[in-house]
């Protein structure tokens, strides 16, 4: 292996001059750790911003500085020895327990950012990927199907990227999102038609889809009575954020099995969700220990917003991270 790549190891270049023999004896460990090992063994892409893709190499100064900032492939196969390469004074023992203590210095959080393809690099004999080198891959793919629906607009001052499978709208100028349901009537959304043909078709699509599931779901004709009242009424101007973009439509029906093994319909309104028996009367369930017939979803309600949040997670299968929808934002 050509010596020059590791531009890092000033002791080692000395050492090819008489004045430097102590540093050359100091080195000569890592004769036996590369033995066999090729260039590509020890070379590994990266993500370090205006370096997207490029490759670097352990020993050279960018190759370490990107390694150990975590900007390397987290499907680069590493392994004890590269950590002596990084750093040629570290014995074998000392690289050994670096190894199992530091782990893969992959920041699976920054490729993810890059949305670049992962191919094994590395040693793929002794060394070992990232743990969350499939979860990371899995990211990346959402990432990119996201990226390529996504629709980027100028509108005022600022730039705005709209997810259709989302429902959401980013200000890319201010880092704010916003749901679509709060933005398909203003004027931003009359002023950008393109976006708004491509965000209410997968709205609608979504909508049919739910009228297909909730029509496979065994409902009494007395609770659907009650929920048909809510047929194409929107909700009201006054729930939180996450509702809108998260809830079923107003007059969807929620089955729900309570701690007594019976089941009973939440009935989504244009502010509430509404529990009834299957005979359509109200009924009070405990939620979180609140006794409630009626679930209030406005902001000045009785029902707290992360009581919201957790019943949704709960009973829709929200994710977990939606603090943000909590609170309006505007455009």
């Amino acid at each position: 292996m050509d010596l020059e790549l590791f531009d890092s190891w000033e002791p080692m270049s000395k050492a090819r001059k008489p004045i430097g023999l102590e540093n050359w004896k100091r080195l000569s460990h890592m004769a036996e750790q590369l033995k066999g090992k090729k260039a590509s063994d020890l070379t590994f892409t990266t993500c370090y911003p205006g370096h997207e893709g490029k490759k670097k190499i352990l020993g050279s100064l960018e190759g370490n500085l990107h390694f150990l900032m975590g900007y390397a492939n987290p499907a680069f196969y590493i392994a004890p020895y590269h950590w002596c390469v990084v750093d040629p004074n570290l014995s074998e023992e000392d690289a050994l327990i670096l190894h199992k203590t530091k782990g893969h210095p992959s920041r699976p959080e920054l490729w993810e950012r890059s949305e670049l393809e992962m191919d094994d690099e590395g040693d793929l004999i002794d060394g070992t990927p990232h743990p969350s080198v499939a979860a990371i891959r899995e990211m990346v793919k959402v990432a990119r199907a996201k990226k390529a629906e996504s629709i980027t607009v100028q509108s005022g001052v600022g730039s705005y990227t709209a997810i259709p499978s989302e429902g959401l709208v980013y200000g890319n100028h201010n880092k704010q999102t916003y749901a679509w349901e709060m933005l398909k009537n203003s004027f931003f959304a009359a002023a950008n038609p393109e976006l708004t043909e491509k965000m209410d078709e997968y709205q609608d699509a979504q909508l049919d889809m739910e009228e297909e599931i909730s029509l496979s779901i065994d409902i009494p004709e007395a609770v659907k009575h009650r929920a048909e009242e809510f047929v194409d009424i929107d909700f009201s101007d006054n729930v939180y954020p996450l509702v809108k973009s998260y809830y079923p439509i107003p007059s969807s029906v929620l089955p729900l099995e309570v701690a007594t093994g019976e089941t009973i319909y939440g009935v989504v309104t244009d502010s509430s969700v509404d529990f009834y028996d299957r005979e359509g009367s109200l009924v009070n369930v405990e939620v979180y220990d609140l006794p409630v017939a009626s679930f209030d979803l406005t902001k000045n309600g009785k029902i707290f917003s992360s009581v919201i949040k957790s019943f949704g997670e709960k009973f829709i299968g929200l994710p977990e991270d939606l603090d943000e929808f909590l609170h309006v934002e505007e455009a």
